[in-house]
């Protein structure tokens, strides 16, 4: 049996990939369920992993906090004493299950915890501690052809991000992101910070027939305010300026800034949207139109 299995939804795969490398570099076996054959009698090996492991690592997400297999197996976990609940950045933690609010759990970021976790099960020693620390667990992919290429670029500090899926060729002022595609099958990609923050959001969504744009903002400026956020800067506002575009952009209700534009197709919506914190409003005011207007550029495929 592995010292360590993982119990995680399977949206979240990349960071399960990179926590097992992590753990398998120092020393330790893990068991996820991507090891499964077909046919197997998964069930049955699931909860042999499960009772034989020395730890079980829980990754809570908006995907897994929904899961009846994963809020199972951590109540496995909990009861045999060797739960480690682990949580993705963007996470807030009263979203987790009933009956695991009240339990220590651990931002997927920050390592060092995770580290004297295993020290607490007696996984590693105190005394010889691996080096986990210093690593960086957020789901990452360069390159992959049915998502696009995230790439620097010669002019210093942006990185290129082109999608033939999205038609979508994207300059942004940042050379430490890294895509995050666990959702590329939905048409849904986001760019991921160092510190396992989501900058921004790109997505496709279909469209059936022909729509009304100006019509469909006002919806969603309806749907915003509704939300409790508040609305700084609409766009466009003149009447001859209304095409196949709109942007909505203002205050959440948690304080954060957010940037919300949309393209209309024959036959879908291309999106793009931020949200960051006010130290970050001046910049952002004056990159998005860089970023928007002058370097984004989309094809009508």
């Amino acid at each position: 049996m592995a010292d360590i299995f993982i119990s995680y939804a399977h949206e979240d795969f990349g960071i399960v990939e990179q926590l097992s490398q992590i753990f398998e570099e120092q020393g330790l076996s893990v068991w996820w369920d991507h090891q499964l054959d077909a046919g197997s009698q998964f069930r049955r090996i699931i909860l042999d992993e499960l009772l034989g492991a020395k730890a079980v690592l829980v990754v809570w997400s908006r995907y897994s906090i929904d899961s009846e297999f994963v809020i199972d197996e951590a109540d496995e976990a909990r009861k045999a004493e060797k739960l480690i609940s682990v949580s993705v950045p963007e996470l807030d933690l009263g979203d987790l299950p009933l009956g695991f609010r009240n339990r220590h759990t651990i931002k997927i970021t920050e390592t060092s915890k995770i580290e004297r976790s295993l020290v607490r099960l007696g996984l590693i020693s105190s005394n010889n501690l691996p080096n986990i620390a210093p690593r960086k667990i957020i789901p990452t992919t360069s390159e992959t052809p049915d998502c696009g290429v995230l790439k620097p670029t010669d002019e210093y500090g942006y990185v290129e991000y082109t999608s033939d899926v999205l038609g979508v060729d994207f300059s942004y002022p940042s050379n430490a992101m890294v895509l995050d595609t666990t959702r590329h099958k939905e048409g849904y990609f986001e760019f991921v910070s160092e510190e396992g923050h989501t900058e921004i959001k790109i997505f496709s969504s279909a469209l059936e027939s022909t729509v009304n744009v100006r019509a469909e903002q006002q919806v969603e400026q309806s749907q915003i305010e509704e939300l409790g956020y508040r609305l700084t800067y609409i766009a466009p506002q003149l009447e001859k300026n209304w095409s196949n575009w709109y942007v909505l952009s203002g205050l959440t209700s948690d304080r954060q800034w957010f940037y919300y534009r949309r393209w209309y197709f024959s036959n879908r919506v291309i999106s793009i949207e931020y949200e960051y914190s006010g130290d970050r409003r001046e910049f952002y005011n004056d990159v998005i139109p860089k970023m928007t207007l002058e370097k984004f550029h989309i094809l009508d495929i």
